[in-house]
């Protein structure tokens, strides 16, 4: 059984991470342990990464190493050209998506087959793909345009296609790809919303020399070439021989206004432009992006090798600044009527939300059971905001009746803001309580803010208890003790909370694991008191043995609790 070292930080900001995957790293990555890794998780909160890439070459297989640099990279958003599966392994769509990026991911598979000599498109996103869709590639026979509409959080969708013209460098390849370009113009502007966010992107298989036609079509109603991807020594060729510019990630300009630098790696290098990515190129490797191995790209070297080359083409990702991810809302404390004492001085149900960062109007943020939802603030405009001075912004949620605060009242003398909700109905038995931004009951995973679940503690569920719960855990909103684990059943209460009658549900503190940890039943409520910033917890597996090294013991007794107590370190 392997050991892992657990390293926690006292630190005073949310970190949060967009995949809830145990942190595995090297003793030489240790090495490179500082600050800087805790604030390149931050830098991601608001960022939405998306890539293009042909993964796998003509006659095999999507293979190990294509898999690993999609883990490594891990895009929130993924284009996909020549998308083939080893049915020995993976025998759905779905298998195959799970394993790479996870089963929380939308997908969407495009027209064709899934062998070796397969040519067709896919869509792989973190966030729900809501309507997608294959068009015939007219010039091609056998070839399809794949589209996806995607719910990404906020207002505005993204709108995206996978595409694969046609190869060669003669000119009547120049001509079919110019052919298929105008086709493809047609199609997104008669089908896609040019005020919401388009993304045009794949495998061009376009030339340095003569000039590509297809090229200038794509300009017509694209930003096709504002940014331009590349490697860390300023390469943005793609192909094989890194001698040709064969894939194109393509905004219009509503997404491309929002185009910000990409950064990647423990050590947070930066691409302002975005990345071609080489497994080879890309320093340190190993350590910067596991689980990428050096050698997952194709070699220079061994370029016609099939026994070793099963790629032929590089990712290209790019990052846009347009998730509402530096807002962070989280759910502090819960009461159910039970009997105990209530600081309102009245027999009423509450919840306590927390503004940990940014600023946020209630009245866009709505609350579930998961049997009805309503708008939190329904009194008006209620803008929470993060006090340097103050602290977190503090709202109270209940159900007994009196005046709701808004911007136009304000505060009242306890400094938090007051709503009355009478549509506030929570169950002392089995129960969970959501708060989304989307108008919903059962919201999307990527459109939660925070959850919580709870139960009485008998040895018995309903059966709705059971399923909503389960649901949270599917979505990665919950967990025992990990995110995305544990499951209920009606005989048993699984990742819950446990009894009400034993007091308050609070949250231990602000960081936030979506996880059964995050809370505890106190006998004395916490109402209006801003809870502690809390720790962070970083878990070390020494890479090729199931001992601690002596390196990483040590480590743990110079960083240890003789610091004033800033880090705690232990075996597990």
């Amino acid at each position: 059984m392997c050991s892992f070292f657990s390293v926690v930080l006292a630190f005073p900001m949310q970190v949060r991470v967009k995949s809830p995957r145990l942190l595995h790293l090297t003793a030489t990555a240790l090495l490179v342990f500082t600050a800087s890794l805790l604030a390149a998780s931050t830098l991601q909160a608001d960022e939405l990464e998306l890539m293009s890439f042909n993964v796998s070459r003509s006659g095999y297989y999507a293979d190990d190493g294509c898999i690993r640099i999609l883990q490594g990279l891990d895009p929130d958003v993924c284009l996909i050209q020549e998308w083939s599966r080893d049915p020995g392994i993976y025998a759905t769509d779905r298998a195959w998506v799970d394993a790479v990026f996870g089963s929380s991911f939308s997908f969407y598979a495009g027209t064709g087959n899934s062998g070796t000599w397969s040519l067709r498109n896919g869509i792989v996103s973190r966030y729900s793909i809501t309507s997608s869709g294959s068009v015939t590639d007219t010039y091609v026979g056998g070839r399809y345009y794949d589209w996806a509409v995607i719910d990404i959080p906020g207002d505005i969708d993204l709108q995206v296609m996978s595409i694969h013209l046609k190869a060669s460098p003669g000119p009547s390849e120049r001509t079919t790809r110019e052919n298929e370009a105008n086709e493809i113009k047609t199609w997104v502007q008669s089908n896609f919303s040019d005020s919401e966010y388009i993304l045009i992107g794949g495998d061009l298989n376009t030339y340095h020399s003569p000039a590509e036609p297809c090229l200038t079509v794509f300009a017509s109603f694209l930003d096709y070439n504002d940014h331009i991807p590349a490697d860390r020594f300023g390469d943005s060729d793609t192909n094989l021989l890194r001698i040709e510019r064969y894939d194109w990630l393509m905004p219009n300009s509503v997404l491309d206004t929002e185009h910000t630098t990409l950064t990647l790696g423990v050590s947070s290098y930066t691409y302002t432009e975005g990345i071609v990515f080489e497994s080879q190129v890309f320093p340190s490797v190993a350590t910067e992006l596991p689980p990428i191995l050096y050698d997952d790209s194709f070699y220079p070297t061994d370029h016609w090798d099939n026994s070793v080359c099963h790629m032929d083409h590089c990712p290209v990702m790019k990052s846009y600044d347009i998730l509402p991810g530096s807002t962070q809302l989280l759910i502090t404390e819960v009461r159910v009527t039970n009997g105990l004492h209530d600081p309102l001085g009245l027999d009423s149900d509450w919840v306590e939300v927390c503004l940990k960062s940014g600023s946020i109007d209630m009245s866009t943020v709505y609350m579930t059971d998961r049997d009805s939802v309503y708008p939190i603030g329904n009194n008006g405009p209620l803008t929470m905001g993060y006090d340097e001075l103050n602290g977190y912004d503090i709202l109270i949620i209940h159900d007994a009746a009196g005046t709701s605060e808004n911007n136009t009242t304000g505060k009242g003398s306890n400094d938090l803001w007051d709503i009355y909700q009478s549509s506030l109905s929570l169950s002392d038995q089995d129960d969970q309580f959501i708060i989304t931004w989307q108008n919903s009951a059962n919201p999307d995973a990527e459109n939660t803010y925070d959850a919580v679940c709870w139960s009485n503690d008998d040895s018995s569920m309903t059966t709705d208890a059971r399923d909503d719960g389960n649901d949270l855990i599917s979505k990665s909103h919950w967990g025992a003790p990990y995110v995305g684990q544990g499951t209920f059943a009606t005989g048993d209460q699984g990742p819950a909370i446990g009894d009400l009658d034993d007091g308050y549900i609070q949250r231990v503190n602000t960081l936030d694991w979506d996880d059964v940890d995050d809370w505890t039943i106190s006998a004395t409520h916490s109402f209006g008191i801003r809870p502690d910033a809390g720790i962070l917890r970083l878990n070390f597996q020494p890479h090729g043995s199931s001992t601690p090294s002596d390196y990483m013991k040590d480590w743990g007794q110079d960083h240890g609790n003789d610091e004033e107590g800033r880090y705690e370190y232990g075996w597990r």
